[in-house]
């Protein structure tokens, strides 16, 4: 069975870095602009209930052109780039 549909985001012990291609409370993951008021908790990953994340859903079930790829491709290494820079010692 997938991961996906089991456990999500398995988390190890406190240094166990979450990464998550929706905006929620993951470690690394899109910062959306938008204010929202409910978070969703689905196979322990905690996903905003947002217009962007609707999206990004129906990316996963319908795939984009190259160049939207390309942009979502560069969206997760700036969130990652983010998370090293907040987080350096």
């Amino acid at each position: 069975m997938d991961g996906g549909l089991s456990d999500n985001l398995p988390i190890i012990n406190e240094q166990t870095v979450t990464v998550s291609p929706f905006s929620g409370e993951s470690d690394i993951c899109p910062q959306d602009d938008t204010y929202n008021l409910f978070q969703v908790n689905l196979v322990n990953t905690s996903i905003a209930v947002s217009p962007l994340n609707l999206y990004r859903l129906t990316r996963i079930l319908f795939p984009a052109h190259p160049e939207v790829l390309s942009q979502m491709c560069q969206q997760g290494f700036d969130d990652a780039l983010r998370f090293l820079q907040r987080n350096s010692n």
